[in-house]
């Protein structure tokens, strides 16, 4: 369940278009989870001046952990055209 209408800012179906679109442009720019996570990691470490081990550890749990979305839901299908992802709500 989205969280997003719970503040009362935006509907549910708002919430989702959003999250497809926002989506749709990282897959412009990442062709996957894990270059996504390590695009995070290096863009931290620059405006933190130096690494912490906490976000690495969350990114290689993310990468490894069975119940991770990103081993859920397929790079290519999170990142398809926003119109075509409503498969990403459970």
């Amino acid at each position: 369940e989205s969280r997003g209408p719970v503040m009362g800012y935006v509907d549910e179906k708002s919430t989702w278009q959003l999250i497809h679109a926002a989506a749709h442009e990282l897959g412009k720019h990442f062709s996957s989870w894990s270059e996504l996570g390590h695009a995070f990691l290096q863009g931290r470490t620059v405006w933190n001046q130096g690494t912490d081990a906490r976000f690495s550890a969350i990114v290689a749990q993310l990468e490894s952990s069975p119940e991770s979305p990103w081993n859920q839901y397929e790079w290519s299908e999170v990142v398809a055209e926003p119109d075509s992802s409503a498969q990403l709500r459970k």
